[in-house]
């Protein structure tokens, strides 16, 4: 009995030996028909699920709405957001700075002064979705809490959305929002579409050098729309020749269609007050005529 036993496992041993070789052999001989026909073939690229990053932020924005594993809390205006860390400096530079060289690395509640709170809300929304809705309701407070917090794709995109409801209603307010938060771009498109829309007024400036000893003439061309307070045209234009000193100017006029004559009486009104001496106003064509009687008295004096 003992004897068939041991026949037995012999020849079940001698099949086990018989099936590794053949298998062996078969695994060579494939790999040798695979070389003898793909000499120059490459590996076979890794697998790559492009919907993993995806679904992986989706499962932390809700993780974050439920306020599991969250290890920040920001905070604007009294409303506190939670936040993961890691996923906040992962899409922001301002955050990746805070959390691995400042002091805030180890505080787990931020209150940020300067940012609006229904902008960090969508912003901190669009961290873990790339999603965000700029509205004529939110940019104005979106864009700047995008730039602090380094997030260009969303500033990127508010200037986009400004610069698509340039009109004439609005555009210098927003070339001055583009001028404030530096944006170049948006900038660039508003000065391009004042001076495509608007003609130009000019207002020329007559005043003394006393170092050259002559009357000089300043030039300045601005845009003015039809409805820009003459007020505000005058601190402009009284900040632009500051240099010049308000007791060496004596005469100003302005061309152009878009002539506003509030302006000129609130300028000479203004001149009067603080120099005691009157501004000559006779017109752009009058320049030449003036110049020419300096010109000669100037001769006559010598």
């Amino acid at each position: 009995m003992e004897q068939n036993q041991e026949g037995i496992m012999e020849r079940q041993g001698s099949c086990l030996l018989l099936r590794c070789a053949s298998q062996n052999s078969l695994d060579e001989s494939s790999q040798k028909h695979i070389s003898q026909n793909h000499p120059h073939s490459k590996e076979r690229p890794p697998y790559r699920n492009h919907l993993h990053t995806q679904k992986a932020f989706d499962v932390m924005n809700v993780m974050r709405k439920q306020r599991l594993l969250c290890d920040v809390t920001l905070v604007a205006d009294t409303v506190e957001i939670p936040a993961h860390k890691m996923v906040l400096a992962a899409c922001s530079p301002y955050f990746f700075a805070m959390f691995s060289s400042f002091e805030e690395s180890r505080q787990d509640r931020i209150v940020l002064q300067e940012v609006d709170h229904q902008a960090l809300l969508l912003l901190v929304e669009y961290v873990y979705t790339s999603e965000v809705q700029v509205t004529e309701e939110n940019v104005q407070v979106l864009l700047p809490a995008a730039n602090l917090l380094q997030l260009t794709d969303v500033r990127d995109a508010c200037c986009d959305f400004l610069q698509s409801q340039l009109h004439p209603t609005n555009c210098l307010g927003i070339r001055a929002f583009a001028d404030l938060h530096g944006c170049l771009e948006l900038l660039s498109h508003a000065e391009s579409y004042i001076e495509l829309h608007f003609p130009q007024m000019d207002i020329h400036v007559r005043y003394f050098d006393y170092n050259k000893r002559r009357v000089e003439t300043g030039v300045y061309n601005s845009v003015f729309m039809s409805h820009t307070a003459a007020e505000d045209i005058l601190q402009h234009f009284l900040n632009g020749i500051r240099p010049l000193q308000p007791n060496r100017i004596l005469q100003i006029s302005m061309d152009g269609p878009n002539v506003n004559r509030k302006f000129l009486r609130l300028f000479k009104e203004s001149q009067e007050i603080t120099t005691e001496k009157k501004i000559i106003h006779i017109g752009s064509c009058g320049l030449h005529i003036i110049h020419g009687a300096f010109q000669t008295g100037h001769k006559a004096a010598k």
